[in-house]
């Protein structure tokens, strides 16, 4: 049998998953959680850190790039274009060294992980009219989920 197959693998995260169970509890969400909000502090702690005035915005490689939801969170913390390159991952990072010395357009937007901008956004009032849409809050989309409603969520730049 092949030691890398994709039944092992998934093994692994299943046994991994059930550790972490017995160390963290039933609430492992909670966890994840919490690991996130750590990460999203700590990341955006070191950009402050070494953030100078002059920049015009950031550029994020690495695996920790990967992350849409930090990405996001580093954008709208600091109000600045973040940029992350196709091959975000540990392997991209020469990509990180190349925009230093030549940035890429601030207007270019085709990013997946910073997410896309709504490219019809003027239109969003006659779609959500159409469906008998509306605009909710978190607690709202959460109760229309525990009753089994599909949501549709609709956030862009």
């Amino acid at each position: 049998s092949n030691p890398f197959g994709r039944t092992d693998f998934y093994n692994i995260i299943r046994i991994n998953i059930q550790k972490l169970k017995k160390v963290v509890g039933p609430n492992i969400k909670d966890y994840a959680a919490s690991v996130q909000d750590g990460l999203e502090t700590r990341v955006i702690d070191h950009i402050k850190e070494h953030l100078r005035p002059d920049i015009e915005g950031l550029v994020l490689t690495g695996g920790v790039a990967l992350n849409a939801r930090l990405n996001s969170k580093v954008q709208d913390t600091f109000n600045l274009p973040v940029h992350v390159p196709p091959e975000p991952g540990d392997e991209g990072l020469g990509i990180g060294w190349a925009w230093l010395l030549h940035p890429p357009d601030p207007k270019d937007t085709g990013q997946p992980f910073t997410g896309l901008p709504i490219i019809d956004r003027a239109l969003l009032p006659t779609y959500a009219a159409q469906r008998g849409a509306a605009q909710a809050d978190a607690d709202t989309v959460g109760s229309m989920l525990a009753e089994g409603k599909i949501v549709g969520l609709v956030r862009g730049r």
